[in-house]
């Protein structure tokens, strides 16, 4: 893993603790300082090398990247820290929380050359905390980009996110052409201590089919062909939470 890659892994992983802790009640204002403060600071220092006379144009292409995703990951980090502020529930548009994390993990996605494609119909708001829903949409849309990890073919990387509705029941629809699961392991991968990746923490999943089944009432789905693609479907009713 390059460590381009490596420093947006831990990025996403960062965030993704932060938003099983804040599910469960564990997040501390002063953890979001923790968090915020040495990654204002690398972009800080980095701004600074940049503007050296020595740094030429092979390092400056090394370093404008990470200056970008770690911009976006402080951004991403003070839009929840405000949303965490707030035990209330909210009427949530789930297109606008999709759109925020997908801006989050489009540099990631650029580094596993993998387009996102997100296409939508207007449907009603969902009473809920904003961090629950930042949890469902950044678990499986990084899920979906983590899947062409081990592709080593040429085939064009794609994950399709798609919500709709019908009636009172919203869908969420996350679709990538990556390695896929086998049987045996779709089986195993809503268990708390299960992750196939080297930095997973083996809690994301658990912990947004905890939020979709049991605050949102609704429904989670995977299905999933080796070396063809995964196809992830939650349901969301409107009128039941």
């Amino acid at each position: 893993m390059s460590n381009k890659l490596l420093k947006e892994e831990m990025s996403v992983s960062t965030l993704d603790r932060l938003c099983c802790l804040a599910e469960i009640g564990e997040v501390s204002p002063g953890l979001f300082h923790d968090v915020l403060n040495p990654i204002s600071s690398l972009v800080l220092s980095l701004d600074i090398i940049k503007k050296q006379d020595y740094v030429d144009g092979r390092l400056n292409q090394y370093l404008s990247p990470i200056i970008k995703s770690s911009q976006k990951v402080i951004e991403f980090i003070r839009i929840i820290q405000k949303d965490f502020s707030s035990a209330q529930e909210e009427n949530i548009c789930l297109s606008n929380i999709t759109n925020q994390v997908m801006k989050m993990l489009s540099h990631r996605a650029i580094l596993q050359n993998t387009t996102l494609i997100f296409t939508q119909t207007k449907v009603s708001k969902i009473k809920s905390r904003k961090v629950k829903m930042y949890q469902i949409a950044l678990n499986l849309i990084s899920n979906a980009i983590d899947s062409f990890e081990q592709v080593k073919d040429e085939r064009r990387r794609i994950v399709n996110i798609k919500i709709t509705q019908k009636n009172q029941v919203i869908t969420l629809r996350v679709a990538d052409n990556g390695c896929g699961i086998s049987e045996n392991n779709l089986k195993k991968i809503f268990n708390i201590d299960y992750t196939t990746k080297k930095n997973g923490t083996g809690i994301g999943l658990s912990s947004t089919r905890k939020i979709i089944e049991k605050d949102l009432k609704g429904a989670i789905k995977y299905k999933s062909k080796i070396n063809k693609g995964t196809v992830c479907t939650i349901t969301i009713p409107t009128k039941n939470h």
